[in-house]
């Protein structure tokens, strides 16, 4: 794990997301693992693994889907037991069985003070996969907002050094 830490906090864009989701699959026995960030009412893949294409450019707005909506309201890991709930991610998992549904989804939201910022779901073909997997859920949630908040961070960083050069520069013509 301290491998993965110190990835998260190396390495930059898409590569960070990428790495954690790996980690994921690595550590949690699921077909598929997205990592999810908030913007509005919108969820929006910014990592997937064991996800056919479609299934990291699609937008999912949070009261649309209810296995969604769950996580980010309970925050804290749940598995999804109701399996009349459609998942989001029914026939998008890239080994999917020929049903193409999943039948065992758990999910945790991301939270960065109080704040929901994004969620971590997982969905796996066998019904049983995901029964004990809360810890690690939680783990990984938590390293997500760390590698989400020191995005935020950097962005915001860059910026802050691009407007004071602009100053700078500013100041040298005048």
């Amino acid at each position: 794990m301290g491998d993965l830490i110190s990835d998260l906090l190396t390495l930059r864009g898409p590569a960070r997301y990428q790495r954690l989701i790996h980690a994921v699959r690595e550590h949690v026995p699921c077909d598929s693992a997205v990592l999810l960030r908030r913007e509005g009412n919108d969820l929006v893949p910014i990592a997937t693994d064991g996800l056919v294409p479609e299934g990291s450019t699609q937008r999912f707005t949070i009261e649309e889907h209810p296995r969604l909506a769950q996580f980010v309201r309970e925050r804290r890991p749940v598995r999804i037991s109701n399996p009349e709930l459609p998942d989001p991610f029914d026939g998008l998992i890239g080994n999917d069985s020929p049903l193409g549904r999943v039948h065992a989804c758990a999910g945790c939201a991301v939270e960065f003070r109080g704040e929901v910022i994004g969620v971590l779901a997982v969905d796996a073909i066998a019904s049983d996969a995901l029964d004990d997997v809360d810890h690690e859920l939680a783990a990984f949630a938590s390293l997500a907002a760390i590698a989400l908040r020191t995005e935020a961070l950097e962005e915001r960083l860059e910026l802050e050094t691009l407007r004071a050069g602009d100053l700078v520069r500013g100041e040298r013509c005048a």
